[in-house]
């Protein structure tokens, strides 16, 4: 099958393009062997998802490590009605995995079920599993911002947290490591009981190794992809100085460059004489890019305009061109790094040059619509 620059949803390495994962796997797989909990938080689009596949699939060449992986978006929310429905959904979903890789346990599993009565039920079922694999488990959970506001789902991570804590006794034995992805830090949220005499706290994920692992691709990762293209469909570029303006306009943002690559190749070079990429090529796509009605876009803009506090400091960012000191705790600058719009950095910038030029037009707009009506 021919391969395609993808731009919904999980990679595979067999069937579309991909930037080079070598440096980002040795460290994620770094952080797995040392026993960490940790979450991959970023922005939509950013290749969460694809990292924990390849994350799995690595694990799965290795003998003494079994992957968990499962995916908590689309639950119902039945299923976080209370500890037990919860405790019996991560049961079910977990032996749907371990009965296909390991199906030798299906006697174990089946007996258990009937014991999932509750969170320390669960806990215990958990203890046993270890001792019965005698292998490394590694939990791997996506879309886990679906049951963050969940009492639920809360109470599951204090299980795991107490777990944790208490790893190397042989009564508490537990995942080796937990990986979770979703766009919030789990660590810095709080949650509000529905009760009215109890206050905010912290969600109990304290355990947690910062994640550090760069997830934007520099452009000597894009040109790793840019070469197999090129390889296998028999088209000329420049690869290092395409892989760079890549770069310079997105930053490294996973979906924007597979999108520029997508336009390049499927809408502009059928139109070509010669089969070619060059730096005219780019800009091109580029305009046609910030012109287009994407749905990545549309939420981009959308955030903005549901946000006035949000929408005016970007202006002034933008269009005022004010130097505002990057501050991550400041709630509307926290609130534009969870929307992909900030970036980190001394002051406060826009992620990359195609989000500036779609929200600067954007914003003008807006300025001469309202002149006209005046």
């Amino acid at each position: 099958m021919k391969k395609k620059f993808n731009v919904t949803g999980l990679c595979y390495p067999h069937l579309h393009y991909m930037m080079d994962y070598t440096q980002k796997m040795r460290e994620v797989m770094a952080m797995v062997a040392d026993g960490d909990y940790f979450i991959i938080n970023r922005p939509r689009q950013y290749g969460k998802t694809t990292t924990l596949y390849l994350l799995g699939e690595k694990l799965n060449e290795l003998a003494d490590y079994v992957p968990i992986e499962i995916n908590f978006q689309g639950l119902d929310k039945q299923w976080h009605q209370s500890d037990q429905q919860f405790a019996q959904m991560f049961y079910s979903q977990l032996i749907e995995v371990l009965e296909y890789q390991q199906p030798e346990l299906h006697p174990f599993l089946e007996k258990a079920k009937v014991e999932i009565t509750d969170m320390g039920a669960l806990s215990k079922f958990i203890t046993r599993l270890v001792h019965q694999l005698d292998k490394k488990l590694v939990l791997i959970i996506d879309e886990v911002d679906a049951s963050s506001t969940y009492e639920s789902f809360i109470n599951f991570l204090g299980m795991l947290r107490t777990k944790y804590l208490a790893r190397h006794k042989a009564r508490h034995a537990t995942f080796h490591s937990v990986v979770l992805a979703g766009v919030h830090d789990i660590k810095t949220l709080t949650y509000k009981s529905r009760e009215p005499k109890d206050n905010k706290y912290y969600i109990p994920w304290n355990i947690a190794a910062d994640f550090k692992v760069r997830m934007s691709f520099t452009s000597s990762e894009i040109a790793s992809m840019l070469e197999a293209y090129s390889l296998a469909e028999g088209v000329s570029m420049d690869i290092p100085v395409i892989a760079e303006k890549l770069y310079y306009y997105t930053s490294g943002y996973p979906f924007l460059i597979s999108k520029l690559c997508n336009i390049l190749a499927e809408e502009l070079l059928p139109s070509k004489e010669d089969k070619s990429w060059d730096l005219v090529d780019v800009e091109k796509v580029v305009q046609l890019l910030v012109k287009e009605n994407d749905t990545h876009f549309e939420s981009l803009l959308n955030n903005l305009e549901n946000n006035k506090n949000l929408y005016n400091l970007v202006y002034r960012v933008l269009i005022n061109e004010e130097t505002i000191p990057f501050d991550p705790h400041e709630p509307t600058i926290s609130l534009g790094r969870f929307y992909g719009i900030f970036k980190r950095a001394r002051i406060l910038k826009i992620r990359n040059r195609i989000y500036e030029q779609c929200i600067y037009t954007l914003m003008t707009a807006k300025v001469v619509d309202k002149e006209a009506t005046v």
